[in-house]
């Protein structure tokens, strides 16, 4: 029922059980991860100018002693003679002084007529350095196995198409209106800090991600078309890490390294191996960049799962669905009535569990471990014989077999000869688990042959003692089938460890 964000589930009571634990164990909420994305750019510059540098240019010039020019003369000469009388006029214009030098005055130069400027000296000592800088500090808080995007910066538009409208019919079929507008279509960009995040949060408090962090700029400008069109610089990276909680990762970076050797000074002196010192002038420029983006998840919410959500729960086959909860029986709730086809368990086998029986007219065989008690010492090994005992037509038996790991582990099971009629090989698969304290085991005979029937020893349980303690050996599960693969119904017991 989507409305009521419910389950509506009818079936039988171990499919119910089942059903509900499924729900609870699963239905959890989601893990929060708080990322934290650091983008620094580490500019390492150093300069380093010595030297002395002298100038580099004389200058010359001519300073000649001035001689007078006249600009404009006028000079009358009038003689009257009368008797002997003699008159002179003569009237001279202003004139400017000219610096020259004549040809006739050149083997007359002297040092009164140049000058020459000698050129001074510049002394440098210059060092220079610089920081880290971080150019973003975001923080991302994410859901588990949700994507997630931060941007920062910019959105810079940039043409990607254009065109101009034809020519046109003007009103009542007259002469074509051309449109002189040229329309453009602009395409957005983001610029700046761009992250994409996927996180998935594992049990062992480890976070895998799934990035792409892209840091872009504009750097510069063209003319494209008679349109300016922005140049984006760009330092992208696509990334798949896996880290603890907390731990801090480096994802990469770009590195730029420029280095600039100059030297100027005057010619020939710069090569003089002291002299150089005095009459030139070195120049390093080192210049290194990097660009760096820092990754740090922190867990912010874990799911609420119990130990009830770990434990496994025995449910039988598709076939035959059957719950058990320790020793107890979760069939439907009844117990079975103890009668001539049903009988009653023995005071001797606490806990046995009793199966369904197939018409009641012959009573259930019967699974019990032979000792059921043994004592033993811490390293002590002992062997269990798990017995049948009134089957018809056993062809394979499936078994699970839980037992307290913090006192005894089972280390191997063997065959006991009664499935194999004491004439041919069985298949035993066994799986142990040692932390759970399971041990799954699969006895089948051979194809096409008949099952066995009677008493026997099925299997042999080789089980060490570890540490002091109680325990029991306990049947949770069997799944006993004829050579026509229909369920056998049987009554399973258990045995009791101790260990002093």
């Amino acid at each position: 029922m989507n409305s009521q964000n419910a389950i509506v589930i009818r079936d039988t009571p171990d499919k119910l059980v089942l059903a509900g634990k499924i729900i609870r164990d699963i239905d959890k909420s989601k893990p929060e991860v708080l990322i934290h994305v650091q983008v620094m750019s580490a500019n390492i510059s150093r300069l380093r100018d010595l030297g002395i540098l002298p100038g580099q240019s004389v200058s010359l010039a001519f300073t000649p002693r001035a001689s007078v020019q006249p600009n404009s003369t006028t000079s009358t000469t009038s003689t009257t003679s009368t008797t002997s009388t003699t008159s002179t006029t003569s009237t001279t214009s202003t004139g400017t002084t000219i610096p020259q030098i004549t040809l006739n005055n050149l083997q007359h130069l002297s040092t009164a007529d140049y000058s020459i400027t000698l050129p001074g000296a510049t002394a440098n000592a210059i060092a220079t350095d610089s920081k880290t800088k971080i150019i973003q500090d975001p923080e991302i808080r994410i859901t588990d196995g949700q994507k997630a995007s931060l941007k920062i910066g910019q959105r810079v538009p940039v043409a990607t198409g254009s065109f101009q409208a034809g020519v046109g019919v003007g009103v009542g079929g007259g002469a074509g209106v051309v449109n002189p507008l040229v329309n453009t279509q602009f395409q957005y960009l983001d610029v700046g800090v761009n992250v994409d995040v996927t996180p998935r949060v594992h049990p062992d408090n480890e976070v895998s991600m799934k990035l792409t962090v892209d840091i872009s700029s504009i750097a510069s400008f063209t003319n494209i078309g008679g349109i300016q069109q922005p140049v984006i610089s760009q330092n992208k990276i696509e990334h798949d890490v896996r880290l603890k909680e907390g731990e801090v990762s480096v994802l990469g970076g770009l590195i730029q390294h420029s280095e600039t050797k100059s030297q100027n000074g005057i010619p020939g002196l710069v090569a003089v191996p002291l002299a150089k010192y005095l009459f030139s002038d070195n120049s390093t420029n080192v210049v290194d960049q990097e660009v760096l983006i820092v990754l740090t998840p922190h867990i912010v919410r874990l799911p609420s799962i119990s130990a009830a959500n770990l434990r496994t729960m025995a449910a039988g086959t598709d076939s035959n669905v059957r719950v058990y909860r320790g020793d107890a029986d979760v069939d439907s709730g009844a117990k079975p009535v103890p009668s001539a086809a049903n009988p009653a368990p023995s005071a001797a086998a606490p806990g046995v569990a009793a199966a369904n029986l197939q018409g009641g007219a012959a009573p259930a065989a019967q699974l019990r471990f032979d000792p059921p008690s043994v004592a033993m010492k811490p390293g002590d090994k002992t062997t269990l014989g798990l017995s049948v005992s009134n089957v018809t037509d056993l062809y394979s038996i499936p078994l699970l077999i839980h037992y307290n790991p913090a006192v005894v582990q089972v280390e191997e099971v063997r065959n006991g000869g009664f499935l194999s009629g004491g004439t041919q090989e069985i298949a035993i698969v066994q799986r142990i688990d040692e932390q759970r304290g399971e041990v799954i085991i699969s006895a089948t005979r051979q194809p096409n042959t008949p099952g066995v029937n009677g008493t026997g020893t099925l299997l042999g349980i080789v089980v060490r003692a570890v540490a002091p303690g109680n325990t029991v050996l306990q049947i949770l599960q069997v799944n006993a089938r004829d050579s026509q693969q229909r369920n056998i119904p049987m009554v399973s017991g258990e045995a009791a460890i101790g260990v002093q």
